[in-house]
């Protein structure tokens, strides 16, 4: 099944809703996700750019587009940015395979 990193930044209240509540919320997702055919991987607070990074499984592209979307409609997360994750067994294969190809450049 692909891979998916999620990265996104919480408004204001959702980090207060965070802090005030018991819920964790990587049951949420995975919930959410299994209920799909997908299931959460991991689950980080991050600083920087991003304030959480969630790494998936999902059947496809659509179911999850449709978990990001979800999540996004809420209001909770802003600057939602979703990563397909490729196995460096596939990453090596896709770079011998890009040696059949032909590209030209454009030429200035």
């Amino acid at each position: 099944m692909p891979l998916y990193m999620i990265q996104a930044r919480f408004t204001s209240e959702a980090w207060e809703a965070l802090y005030t509540s018991d819920v964790d919320r990587r049951e949420v997702i995975s919930k959410m996700l299994s209920e799909s055919g997908g299931r959460l991987i991991d689950y980080y607070f991050s600083f920087g750019d991003s304030d959480v990074i969630v790494v998936t499984e999902a059947p496809d592209n659509i179911t999850a587009a449709s978990a990001v979307i979800a999540v996004a409609r809420s209001g909770a997360v802003t600057d939602v940015v979703t990563t397909v994750l490729m196995s460096y067994e596939d990453g090596i294969a896709a770079l011998n395979s890009s040696g059949a190809m032909e590209y030209q450049p454009p030429a200035t």
